[in-house]
């Protein structure tokens, strides 16, 4: 009978070792989950850190490795938050290098140490090293910097905003490797720089620093956009991988475009090119249609004085009782936004000179290029987003919407800048989006 008295206290013994046993593997788990959580977290916002710094620093692999080294090493500490449990900051290495096909890359690995609770209690596991590397590859761009010198930028870009804008933005690529044109447009167009690989952030800055001083004129996007099309398709030789950018800078919308038309009086030649309309706004006669700084105006025709120290005419249109003489008028046609033919007039040349921009951007769009546009409102002038928009084949759901924008080309961005103080930060925006489409 004693015997069986005993074994209850026997079983109950046997409980309390098995309870002992199975809470020190509950704790070690535990221990596991908290200590292996903190691991987690701390890999986790390195990971973030180090994407950071390798993305930000790539963009400045042509300033050599000492540069390179010091901007990861600051966009990591922005980026870093610590964990509870690092008992020490973590290190950042940073390591410039090229690959095969001649791109840069930059390669930045951190290590942090987090302290340890649970399996603090084991010398050898009183910290884990937790490290991460992250890779980012600079592909070279051949880009076409587009810039609108047209007279209404004397008062909506005052002083230097432009030319800072333009020189902190060019400043963003590699003046070795990367390659650059700069094209300006007004009545005309000009390849004020033309497209070289390395060697062009000094001098397109001078070009900027200069390009207040000529500002006048209409805005002839048409021809700069062309023009721009012919310096990205130059083969430069380049090897490796290469992103084709365009980046198109504009105040206001596109009016004038250039084409042949007949006159019916005076010294003009059949088919003559005329650089034609000119005025965002039109004028008291709908058919009324300016002659932009044309050397051989037709004949009786009203002139209308300078338009931004550039010679203009108003001529009438068939239809239409001209300004001076009855007998006097000009023909043309001109293709709306729907492809179809439409007469001479304000309304029908103005739909004609966006309606070119954008097939001049589709071209574009279809070699493969990518193309930005970066728009500034200011006191002179009508900043047109949807024609921005199109240029750029964003959809710009923040600004009303595009209604060309094919998901199936390549798609750029539309920046505004609200004024000129905003100039410099809309070019950056522009700047990191190229970035991150050369980074892989």
């Amino acid at each position: 009978m004693s015997l069986r008295r005993n074994e209850p206290m026997k079983e109950r013994g046997q409980i309390l070792i098995l309870c002992a046993f199975y809470m020190a593997v509950l704790m070690l788990f535990v221990g596991l989950a908290i200590d292996g959580g903190l691991a987690y977290l701390t890999k986790a916002r390195i990971t973030k850190a180090a994407d950071a710094a390798a993305l930000a620093s790539v963009r400045y692999a042509g300033k050599g490795q000492s540069q390179v080294a010091a901007i990861a090493q600051s966009v990591f500490s922005m980026n870093y938050t610590p964990t509870n449990g690092s008992s020490l900051p973590p290190t950042v290495s940073t390591t410039l290098s090229t690959d095969s096909l001649g791109n840069s890359l930059v390669t930045v690995t951190a290590t942090a140490s987090v302290k340890t609770y649970c399996m603090g209690l084991l010398p050898t596991f009183q910290q884990l090293n937790v490290s991460f590397s992250s890779q980012a590859r600079y592909a070279r761009v051949q880009m076409t910097l587009v810039l609108d010198r047209t007279g209404s930028m004397t008062s909506n870009a005052p002083g230097t905003s432009l030319p800072d804008a333009v020189s902190d933005f060019i400043g963003q690529f590699d003046d070795v490797k990367d390659t650059v044109a700069l094209i300006s447009f007004a009545n005309d167009n000009t390849i004020d720089f033309p497209m070289q690989t390395g060697g062009f952030q000094s001098s397109i800055t001078s070009i900027a620093n200069g390009m207040p001083g000529r500002f006048n004129g209409a805005t002839y996007s048409d021809g700069a956009l062309l023009a721009a099309i012919t310096e990205e398709s130059l083969p430069m030789g380049l090897t490796g991988t290469i992103v084709h950018a365009v980046v198109f800078f504009t105040d206001g919308n596109a009016n004038t475009v250039q084409t042949r038309l007949t006159c019916s009086s005076g010294s003009v030649n059949t088919g003559t090119i005329w650089n034609i309309g000119g005025l965002d706004s039109p004028p008291n006669q709908s058919n009324i249609v300016g002659f932009v700084s044309t050397n051989n105006p037709p004949s009786n025709c009203r002139s209308n004085g300078p338009l931004n120290s550039n010679p203009t005419y108003e001529c009438g249109t068939q239809g239409d009782v001209p300004p001076n003489n009855p007998s006097n008028f000009c023909n043309g046609t001109f293709q709306t936004g729907t492809g179809t033919q439409a007469n001479l007039t304000f309304a029908n040349v103005n739909s004609d000179a966006l309606n070119r921009s954008v097939q001049d951007a589709n071209i574009m769009r279809a070699a493969g290029y990518v193309v930005y546009s970066v728009g500034l409102h200011g006191p002179s002038g009508v900043l047109n987003n949807t024609f921005l928009c199109q240029i750029a084949n964003d959809p710009c759901l923040a600004y009303g919407g595009n209604p060309t924008f094919d998901p199936n080309l390549p798609s750029g961005e539309f920046v505004p800048a609200s004024d000129y103080t905003q100039l410099g930060s809309a070019f950056q925006e522009v700047a990191n989006n190229i970035h991150l489409r050369l980074v892989q």
